[in-house]
């Protein structure tokens, strides 16, 4: 009787009555609703995985003396295995919150069946789920720069650095030594020329430079205060044959 009511009666003026109604006995929890429900088990999964992940490795790697916390200290190879399995697991996190939201939101701003066969009716047409954006206005994150810190000395002619930042020098570094490069280039700028130089206060550094940067803000010359003894980073230890006033280096994209 089901497949002749689809098939044979479809365009009786009986079908009507003939149509599937609905059971009496239905669950709350079918259709969106299931789905409402899932995404917030997932979500609530995944934020329990992000406060064990992060009490762990709190725990498992303090900060050390510079505020930094090392998991791994090998070499570079092994470090960006290590890394890439990390941002494996960070990608299946992302994609299941990302996935749960845009469901949601689909849920939430989709009209009812009333309301789209009531614009139909008057030749109109509703967006289904997320309304569409034909303009999206997207910024560029760049983190491919170098961080230089030096002492207060780094700034005065005359002060050796241990490299040599001729003219011929930086070319060559510029395609064999980043870290060299761009411990010269910061050296001739602020010998040569300071008005492409921007002074940032530590407070609007962290804002700069803490999400990406953007436009035209690029390699960072970080000056410390004066020490008594100030002594290289084994942490981001400067370019090879750099010597004081140079303290460290660090790339975001490179392990040194």
């Amino acid at each position: 009787m089901s497949w002749y009511s689809r098939t044979v009666l479809r365009s009786s003026t009986q079908y009507s009555q003939l149509e599937r109604q609905p059971p009496s006995d239905s669950k709350f929890f079918h259709g969106w609703r299931l789905g409402a429900l899932l995404s917030g088990i997932f979500v609530a999964i995944c934020l329990c995985l992000n406060i064990v992940a992060t009490a762990y490795i709190r725990t498992k790697y303090p900060p050390n003396e510079d505020g930094l916390g090392v998991i791994l200290g090998h070499d570079c190879g092994k470090t960006r295995s290590i890394d890439s399995r990390f941002h494996y697991a960070i990608n299946v996190i992302a994609t299941v919150l990302v996935s749960a939201s845009i469901y949601n939101m689909q849920r939430l701003t989709a009209p009812t069946r009333k309301k789209v066969d009531t614009a139909h009716r008057r030749r109109k047409w509703l967006d289904i789920g997320i309304y569409p954006h034909s303009a999206v206005l997207m910024t560029t994150i760049f983190n491919d720069y170098g961080g230089l810190v030096v002492t207060p000395v780094f700034l005065e002619e005359g002060t050796s650095i241990g490299l040599d930042y001729r003219r011929d020098a930086i070319a060559q570094y510029k395609t064999s030594n980043q870290p060299s490069y761009v411990t010269c280039w910061l050296r001739n700028m602020v010998l040569q020329t300071t008005k492409n130089i921007s002074r940032l206060e530590p407070r609007d550094y962290m804002s700069t430079y803490g999400s990406g940067l953007e436009g035209g803000t690029f390699n960072l010359l970080a000056v410390t205060k004066n020490g008594s003894n100030p002594k290289q980073s084994d942490t981001f230890p400067p370019p090879h044959n750099a010597t004081l006033p140079v303290l460290a280096y660090f790339h975001p994209l490179d392990c040194s």
